[in-house]
């Protein structure tokens, strides 16, 4: 299944995952949903829940722009509702209950016009807790009321009196709990409405998730493509400026082989620094060279003048056709020295274009999985100061021996406790059986 399902506290991510192999993705905010197309390549995606108050919302040009690169995108329950009734005009289809009440402006028989956010909005705990709910949101509290009245459980008067109750509350603070300790309940009432809502309520949010779920499975199992979308999608500016700051850091994010080459690179201090000050200095194109010009002089200068020998570059070094381009125009962009020693993103660079990278990456998963192997420790764990003594970045001996924190600095680590940890896992290497790891570094 190619789909991706936003999911917060709608609907437990452990029942979620016994109805779909989709992959399951935390609530989403503004950027999200961008980010998460290019990550993944969906066919289709589904929201359900999403940030707002705190953080900007996921954002409608995502969604159509999503919709303009072929991605079927569905939405349910809460901020996905929302979005689907803002946006079903131009093809995001919408799925549920609550969001045919945005979509027509109504919820049930209330008289009031259903149109407010804050009627899916609730608290929750963070990712740890699965999103545990703090609160109940209105919506759910409206259906629980409706269900009610049509039991015979409360009269329709009552129902409108307790949903307006509640709606007069901050969002934060609606709770089954609360409108059932209401004054205007009294009595057979107070204790029918309370019995009922422990046997019979469930959650309208939780059953959209549901069915918005059996209806991507539904669409996903044909196999067919998304619809063309009845719209040209415009990049305006700031859709531009938006697209441009992902690439920027898209740029700078390290993907996880790169930081297990960054990470492994740090457990020897003075081929670290070295090798930092090696990629800092390292010549761009002229300023006024371009990336396709500074890509052509370097696989001329590598002998990769073929398509299949650059694509067999590529492959050993984890990139695709965007990064090979993303690569060189951080290159020409730079066009000579640094100042100061490069940093992690400009070392990976300096290692892809000298052809140092693969090996790099070999020997850190070699580490890594030796590591794993050897995940114990001895218990007599030595200080940091004679870890530096040891593996000689520290001489002790010399009269006003540096501290640890100039001897990071001098080796080009964040901090002292950067360089502690590296040293450390660089003891831990050798207790798992790298004997020679000066050697084997270079």
């Amino acid at each position: 299944m190619s789909g991706l399902l936003f999911l917060g506290p709608s609907l437990p991510v452990e029942e979620a995952r016994a109805l779909t192999e989709m992959r399951i993705l935390p609530p989403a905010a503004q950027g999200d949903l961008y980010r998460a197309i290019l990550d993944h390549r969906p066919r289709a995606v589904g929201i359900v829940d999403g940030y707002f108050h705190q953080v900007p919302s996921v954002w409608h040009r995502e969604v159509l722009w999503a919709m303009s690169e072929g991605v079927a995108v569905f939405g349910a329950a809460s901020m996905g509702a929302l979005r689907a009734a803002e946006l079903c005009d131009f093809g995001m289809v919408g799925v549920g209950r609550v969001f045919e009440a945005y979509r027509d402006g109504r919820y049930g028989s209330f008289p009031e016009l259903f149109e407010n956010d804050d009627e899916v909005a609730v608290l929750h705990g963070p990712p740890e807790t699965g999103f545990l709910r703090l609160s109940d949101a209105l919506v759910d509290l409206r259906q629980g009321l409706i269900e009610a009245s049509d039991a015979g459980v409360i009269s329709a008067a009552l129902r409108d009196r307790l949903a307006a109750e509640a709606a007069a509350l901050p969002y934060g603070e609606r709770s089954a709990e609360a409108l059932l300790a209401s004054p205007s309940l009294e009595g057979e009432a107070a204790q029918a409405l309370r019995l009922w809502w422990e046997r019979g309520y469930e959650s309208q949010k939780r059953r959209d998730a549901i069915a918005l779920i059996a209806r991507m499975e539904a669409w996903l199992s044909t196999g067919e493509p998304a619809p063309p979308p009845s719209f040209v999608f415009q990049r305006a500016g700031v859709w531009e400026a938006f697209v441009a700051g992902e690439a920027r850091r898209r740029a700078e994010t390290l993907s996880p082989d790169e930081q297990l080459v960054i990470d492994d690179l740090q457990l020897d201090p003075p081929a670290w620094a070295a090798l930092r000050r090696a990629a800092g200095r390292e010549p761009g194109g002229s300023l006024a060279e371009d990336a396709r010009d500074c890509l052509l002089r370097w696989r001329e200068s590598r002998g990769l003048r073929s398509r299949p020998a650059l694509d067999a570059w590529m492959a050993a070094n984890g990139l695709d056709q965007a990064g090979l381009a993303a690569l060189f125009e951080r290159v020409a962009r730079r066009g000579g020295a640094h100042v100061t020693p490069a940093g992690f993103r400009d070392v990976i660079d300096h290692l892809r274009i000298t052809d140092r990278y693969a090996a790099a990456l070999a020997r850190a998963r070699r580490h890594a999985e030796l590591l794993s192997a050897n995940p114990d420790a001895p218990p007599a764990r030595p200080s940091a100061m004679s870890l530096a003594e040891r593996y000689g970045v520290i001489d002790a001996s010399a009269l006003g021996a540096e501290t640890l924190e100039r001897a990071a600095r001098r080796l080009c680590y964040g901090d002292a406790s950067a360089l502690a940890q590296a040293l450390e896992m660089r003891r831990k290497l050798e207790l798992a059986g790298v004997a020679d790891f000066e050697r084997e570094a270079r």
